[in-house]
C-alpha cells in the first residue's frame, strides 16, 4: 500500500512509522486529506491511515486550500498550535458556517484562560444547536 516511491531517508521513517501503526485502518469519511492532489483522493494508498499515508504527509507539501474545499457547511475546525498562526489564513479561507477556534494565542497574558474560553466556545456551539453532538461521538 505504498504511496509513492520513496528515498532511502524516507524508507527509514516509512520503518519507523510500521512499528508505530503495524495494522492500517481506513480513514473516517470525515477525514480530510491534504497530504496528495484532488485526483489521488480515491487511490487505495490514501483510504487508509497508514505509515505511508503518514511519511508521505510529513514530507511533502500540504494541498491546504483544496482540503479547505473538502470542509462540510457547519463544521468546527480546531487549530493545535502553539501560536494559532493560522487563524487569518483560515478565516479568509473557510466557507461560510464553519467555525474555527484557535487553542492558543501568542503574548496572550493567560493560557489557561484562552484555552479554557476556546473550549467554550466549541462546547457552546452544542449547547445553541449549531452542530449536532451526535455525529462527533
Amino acid at each position: 500500500m505504498q504511496l509513492y516511491n520513496f528515498s532511502h531517508p524516507t524508507s527509514h521513517l516509512t520503518q519507523f512509522c510500521v512499528q508505530l501503526i503495524p495494522h492500517p485502518k481506513p480513514r473516517s469519511t470525515r477525514w480530510v486529506c491534504s497530504s496528495v492532489p484532488p485526483s489521488n483522493y480515491n487511490s487505495p494508498a490514501v483510504r487508509y491511515s497508514s505509515a505511508e499515508y503518514h511519511t508521505n504527509n510529513l514530507l511533502n507539501a500540504v494541498y491546504f486550500d483544496e482540503a479547505s474545499q473538502q470542509i462540510p457547511h457547519n463544521a468546527i475546525t480546531i487549530e493545535i498550535a502553539p501560536h494559532g498562526l493560522l487563524q487569518a489564513i483560515l478565516k479568509c479561507s473557510l466557507n461560510e458556517g464553519i467555525t474555527n477556534i484557535a487553542f492558543a494565542q501568542r503574548g496572550h497574558p493567560d493560557g489557561t484562560e484562552f484555552l479554557l474560553a476556546a473550549l467554550g466556545k466549541y462546547v457552546s456551539g452544542f449547547v445553541r444547536g449549531d452542530q449536532n453532538i451526535k455525529n462527533y461521538l
